[in-house]
């Protein structure tokens, strides 16, 4: 398996973990009883974490664009697009250079941002938002292997006359 099958993998994780955040946001949005399987207590609740403002446009949208703004949607759907998009553009030649570690580094930014938002400001611990963390994180080091190993296949062997 190369690189591309790694990361395939992991954004079909990261799209499976967002669509179950948009399902704990909507259960607990309908019910305010609703207790996710990760409620675990009062600090490491991921229903609080995820309907909390920070988990709608990063919890800045709203203060640049506004509330209505088309962008000021749950941060789970920015995720479902964001993994589909990057599990497709892994399989286009043309993409692997720029776009997809471009993209992988703002994920592995945004994950480092929601987690300074968990743990300083909302000091909380949320097991599906640690889970989209490690698969940010797993994603960057699956691009710095594949830029280490361009770069060492680029280099020219030293003859020994």
């Amino acid at each position: 398996m190369d690189g591309r099958h790694f990361k395939s993998t992991l954004c079909v994780i990261g799209v499976l973990v967002s669509c179950y955040a948009v399902y704990i946001e909507i259960s607990k949005e309908s019910d305010s009883d609703y207790e996710a399987w990760c409620d675990i207590n009062e600090k490491a609740s991921c229903s609080r974490v995820l309907t909390s403002e920070y988990s709608v446009g990063l919890g800045i949208v709203k203060s640049i664009l506004g509330e209505d703004h088309i962008l000021n949607i749950s941060n789970a759907y920015y995720g479902i697009f964001v993994y589909i998009a990057l599990c497709v553009a892994v399989w286009i030649p043309a993409c692997n250079n720029v776009v997809v570690p471009a993209v992988v580094m703002l994920l592995f930014g945004g994950s480092v941002y929601l987690l300074y938002i968990l743990y300083f400001v909302l000091e909380d611990f949320c097991v599906v938002c640690m889970s989209i963390h490690a698969v940010n994180s797993c994603l960057l080091l699956l691009e710095i292997l594949a830029c280490c190993h361009k770069r060492n296949s680029r280099k020219k062997p030293i003859k020994n006359d």
